[in-house]
């Protein structure tokens, strides 16, 4: 799995982990990001990335703070093969 992938997979986990300890239905939260269920569904699972406006109103709705995606880019850089 190439990086980009890894990438898609963690955020996705991210964000249904918060969705999920919030008690939202994937339904609540995509009605507030403006997108479609079947779209936040693939973003869920890795297999798509919102776009910056989507990422953020999803934060936001979540109560998520965005810097968290750095988090993400580091770890992956730390196991990134040499």
């Amino acid at each position: 799995m190439g990086e980009i992938d890894q990438f898609k997979q963690l955020l996705g986990r991210y964000l249904r982990e918060a969705r999920q300890q919030k008690g939202f239905t994937i339904q609540e939260v995509a009605d507030n990001a403006e997108t479609g269920v079947d779209h936040l569904g693939r973003i869920e699972r890795g297999e798509r990335q919102p776009t910056i406006y989507t990422f953020g109103k999803l934060c936001g709705y979540l109560g998520m703070d965005s810097n968290f995606i750095v988090d993400i880019v580091d770890n992956l850089k730390k196991h990134r093969p040499e």
